[in-house]
């Protein structure tokens, strides 16, 4: 695979290093995440497949960690289907007069979305969702209700809006690895009345057992509930 500029077929001269052991540069692990990004913005990986790899680029070591990380993903000079069909998606409503949301595992979210609730909470798990565009704008109203919105590590997030008789708690990465201009993006606007909000970035069970004294799986699980 032509990742760096070479050509396909080209092969090391006599003396030169096998590329499976070339050393990985600053600009090559910039480029491999520029691609993760783009192949995230074109639904072709989730957002914790992203968040998985993009921290595997800027640990990878040699060129052949970084081409393992893009081998099933489409060459950089194709264009991506949507860019050849044109236009602008609209904007998706949904909204829930009675009763809360729930959105967990393998899911869609629209470039921007629009969901309500009325009498219900809302909670949205991104983790394992597939974006529709680079950059996503969510709009999340809860009425009576509170929101709970999960992204995984390594993904920039914004969270603004208007909270009324309730909390409204953000605990995201403060330091996403780099992953180039090509990153996701969230953009999520929150409107809550009677009820709090808290975006939050998922924690793996290795971080919370830091967190907890390295206790056991049993006892993590207990806890983890609790804390919910």
């Amino acid at each position: 695979m032509d990742v760096y500029g070479g050509g396909v077929d080209d092969k090391p001269a006599e003396g030169d290093p096998a590329p499976s052991v070339v050393r990985a540069s600053d600009a090559e692990r910039h480029l491999v995440a520029e691609r993760l990004g783009t192949a995230c913005g074109e639904g072709r990986l989730t957002l914790k497949e992203f968040s998985d790899r993009v921290g595997e680029v800027y640990a990878a070591r040699t060129r052949a960690e970084l081409d393992r990380l893009v081998t099933d993903l489409p060459v950089a000079t194709e264009r991506p289907i949507a860019a050849v069909a044109g236009g602008v998606e609209a904007t998706r409503w949904e909204v829930h007069p009675l009763g809360g949301v729930r959105r967990t595992g393998r899911w869609r979210v629209p470039p921007r979305g629009v969901f309500a609730t009325v009498l219900g909470g809302m909670h949205l798990d991104l983790c394992d969702a597939v974006l529709g565009a680079e950059e996503v704008s969510l709009t999340v109203v809860a009425l009576l209700g509170g929101v709970r919105i999960i992204v995984p590590p390594g993904v920039e997030v914004d969270v603004d809006g208007l909270t009324l008789l309730g909390g409204r708690h953000v605990e995201v990465d403060p330091n996403p690895p780099r992953a180039g201009s090509n990153a996701p993006r969230l953009r999520i606007r929150t409107v809550a009345v009677l009820g709090g909000v808290h975006v939050s970035t998922a924690v793996t069970a290795e971080a919370w057992r830091h967190r907890l004294g390295g206790v056991g799986r049993r006892e993590l699980r207990r806890q983890r509930r609790q804390l919910r």
